[in-house]
């Protein structure tokens, strides 16, 4: 037993691929390969007992917990949720005599609980860096509050390399046990999307969020600004959200490109490659310049595009540059004429030499090679 690895997850992660933040800790913790390396996994769901429809099947010997499958009526009360959690936190920290121990939380809203419970367990705590972790949207409101986060947690995961040259730059120390990790990536399944030759009709694709940061506008305003021949596909939002439908009528309306849009609605992650990426000729990756998508965010689509043998024009925004560089895709400031020009650059060039670059980048982005440099700096703590 002392030779044992054990992971807490401390979050709650969502039932559906409805939230792209539990799909991707599932790829990152589970089906990525810390498993594989010996490593017990415990994530707690948000879900009744019968509610895991669209979660892959999963090995017997990981651990996943339903220990938040109570009524809807507790759910309204944060507190019932989070005490049921804490309860099982316990019982799988006091039940675990020896070996390595390691929980980790996403925000510092969690940090002082689980600085009480590591006085009762023996546990290492991390810190994996997100959009909500970060200084801005931190509940430490004052400087010393979010620099005593960052002197009681055991190490930190940075998902992108821009998140550190931020904390560092607002004057921040982070932990001597640091780590740059972004999100895993499938790179096998994602390198058998097919690319559109064709040049009479040139498909502009961007499959994710519709949240304000994303700058989706970006999309519309750039099409508004091409040829004819340039449609837009985009898959995204909510499932079964009226919302994000009247959103891209609106935004169709605006630019006058409506009959050039493609809205593919909400698609499930396994049927992203086939029902969205296929038959493209360009994919996108808009940001605007906002501290969340210039510093915090780690974006996990242009990783996944750069596993594909498609050319791709991203924002050119620090987070972007701390994955790839313009060696790799094409990059262009958040401004329509701007992207457009790239667009049209990315469309009728070969791309044969940038695409080879990108895929080699993302093969260092590869669900089992992050596996692997995520389970010796672990243990290593």
């Amino acid at each position: 037993m002392t030779n044992a690895k054990r992971i807490f997850y401390f979050y709650e992660l969502l039932p559906g691929f409805d939230s792209g933040s539990s799909a991707q800790i599932l790829r990152d913790y589970v089906t990525g390969g810390l498993p594989r390396l010996g490593w017990q996994i415990t994530l707690p769901f948000k879900v009744f007992p019968n509610r895991f429809d669209g979660w892959p099947e999963f090995a017997c010997r990981n651990e996943y917990s339903r220990s938040l499958a109570i009524k809807s009526l507790f759910f309204a009360d944060k507190f019932f949720a989070r005490l049921y959690l804490l309860f099982h936190f316990v019982a799988w920290a006091r039940n675990f005599p020896g070996g390595i121990c390691i929980c980790v939380i996403r925000e510092d809203k969690f940090l002082y609980l689980a600085m009480v419970l590591r006085v009762l367990c023996r546990f290492k705590l991390i810190s994996e860096l997100h959009e909500g972790g970060m200084p801005f949207a931190s509940r430490s409101n004052t400087t010393w509050q979010y620099q005593t986060f960052l002197n009681s947690i055991d190490g930190i995961v940075f998902t992108s390399r821009a998140q550190l040259e931020y904390i560092v730059k607002l004057g921040f120390v982070p932990p001597r046990n640091a780590i740059v990790l972004p999100n895993s990536v499938e790179t096998g399944k994602f390198s058998k999307a097919t690319r559109s030759l064709s040049k009479d009709v040139l498909v502009l694709t961007y499959a994710g969020s519709f949240i304000p940061w994303k700058n989706v506008p970006l999309l519309f305003a750039s099409l508004a600004l091409l040829p004819s021949n340039y449609r837009l596909r985009i898959a995204g939002g909510k499932r079964n959200s009226s919302h994000a439908d009247e959103y891209i009528r609106g935004l169709s309306s605006k630019y006058d490109v409506g009959n050039r849009v493609d809205y593919l609605g909400f698609v499930e992650p396994e049927r992203v490659i086939d029902e969205v990426i296929d038959g493209s000729s360009v994919l996108l990756c808009p940001l605007d310049r906002s501290v969340s998508s210039m510093y915090a965010t780690s974006p996990m689509k242009l990783v996944e595009y750069m596993a594909t043998p498609i050319p791709i024009v991203a924002a050119d925004v620090p987070s972007v540059r701390s994955l790839a560089s313009e060696d790799e895709v094409f990059l262009a400031s958040p401004d329509p004429t701007e992207f457009a020009s790239a667009i049209v650059l990315a469309s009728q060039s070969d791309c044969s030499v940038m695409i080879a670059r990108a895929n080699q980048r993302a093969r260092t982005y590869d669900s089992k090679c992050r596996a692997d440099v995520y389970s010796r700096w672990l243990v290593s703590l």
